[in-house]
């Protein structure tokens, strides 16, 4: 997601070229799964040139978040699960194509000695009900 506070509104990911926009947020790149798709987004549309000496870079998705919503940045990238959760905060988001960065994938796993507890192995059933996959969709992913 691209996401702007109250105070801008951005309609076209080349705003972010303009020099209205002084401080973009995202997450670091080297350690962030948001981070990475950020920095494909910015290279793969054609942007990093222009917006790189203006990229604020944070360690996580809350901080540009939080950074939105005080106004500190004129836009940030982040994740729809944390647009969703600051909607109230921001002046809005969009979704970033595809196109622009490889799938992000999050998963769970079944670690060794799980299946001999009978929580883990409730947990492990419960990913595969449509009541998780509604809960999962309602908060983004």
């Amino acid at each position: 997601m691209l996401a702007y506070p109250k105070n801008a509104g951005i309609e076209t990911f080349d705003q972010l070229a303009n020099a209205k926009i002084k401080r973009v947020a995202m997450p670091q790149p080297q350690k962030t799964i948001y981070g990475t798709a950020g920095e494909a987004f910015l290279n793969n549309s054609g942007l990093y040139k222009k917006v790189k000496d203006k990229l604020y870079v944070v360690a996580t998705v809350p901080q540009v978040a939080t950074y939105l919503a005080a106004n500190e940045v004129d836009a940030g990238i982040m994740n729809l699960t944390a647009a969703l959760e600051n909607r109230e905060k921001l002046g809005g988001y969009m979704a970033v194509p595809q196109k622009y960065y490889s799938k992000v994938s999050i998963v769970a796993g079944i670690l060794p000695g799980c299946s001999n507890h009978k929580e883990c192995r409730q947990f492990i059933d419960f990913l595969h009900t449509k009541k998780s996959k509604e809960i999962f969709q309602h908060y983004g992913l």
